[in-house]
């Protein structure tokens, strides 16, 4: 499966000191926000699944890679959680005003390598394939946090986001058969709408399809320490297996 592109963008839970002083928070409340704002061990829980992986290298508090570059185009930055967030997950002070150049300089260094990094394996899948599949991963907490915009009171175990010209109906169908066929619960674009697509080709481009794959984290982890659940192996096997039946076609 050569055309699958895994995309993993908020697994990291590494601030680099040269990017600590903004922050505002006692280092406690910095590994606190970490913790409840972190799509904890996604990088692990989809590893094993086939084709490449563009997993981004720090936490989405430093850069959020699934935000627009500006802030006039992005909804969450109303919650102060644009492409640098200024906000915590309960709507606190996270970090002070940035200067142009220090905010040049992080979208320089993390947010545009990114894309390009996810936009160059999404064209050598097209080349080499004549299709691309990525694959959105995320994970999610039981309990609407403070910053939600959309705040569904009963959440899904799995969450399957599409997007109307990058996700088809077969692809559609896939995803829901498939983790319905394994027990669980399974709903579209809840908690959290949509799917990325590298902006070369959005709207463009129908042979790069895209489904964003969202695991409820109480499944895998305890949400309080972070710590793995005991049956975190059996899970991550059985995800896998999921994954691959709804990409094997």
């Amino acid at each position: 499966m050569s055309h699958v592109i895994r995309h993993i963008p908020h697994s990291s839970l590494v601030i680099p000191e040269a990017h600590r002083q903004p922050f505002v928070l006692s280092d406690t409340e910095l590994d606190f926000e970490l913790l409840r704002m972190t799509d904890g061990y996604t990088d692990e829980l989809f590893d094993a699944l086939p084709g490449v992986a563009v997993t981004f290298p720090v936490s989405r508090l430093v850069v959020d890679v699934e935000r627009f570059e500006e802030d006039h185009l992005e909804p969450m930055s109303s919650r102060g959680m644009g492409v640098l967030y200024t906000q915590t997950h309960d709507q606190r002070p996270l970090r002070r005003l940035l200067a142009d150049e220090e905010r040049r300089l992080l979208l320089d260094k993390y947010y545009r390598p990114h894309h390009q990094a996810l936009e160059a394996a999404v064209e050598r899948a097209l080349l080499t394939q004549g299709r691309a599949l990525l694959l959105d991963c995320h994970s999610f907490p039981s309990r609407a946090l403070p910053y939600e915009m959309f705040d569904h009171q009963t959440r899904p175990e799995i969450g399957i986001g599409t997007d109307a010209f990058h996700t088809n109906d077969g692809l559609v169908a896939r995803a829901v058969m498939a983790f319905a066929r394994r027990g669980f619960s399974v709903a579209l674009n809840k908690p959290f709408p949509g799917t990325i697509t590298p902006l070369k080709f959005y709207g463009r481009e129908q042979r790069v399809q895209s489904v964003m794959i969202e695991v409820r984290r109480d499944l895998y982890m305890d949400e309080s320490t972070g710590a793995k659940l005991r049956g975190f192996d059996a899970f991550k096997l059985q995800l896998g297996e999921t994954v691959r039946e709804l990409a094997a076609s």
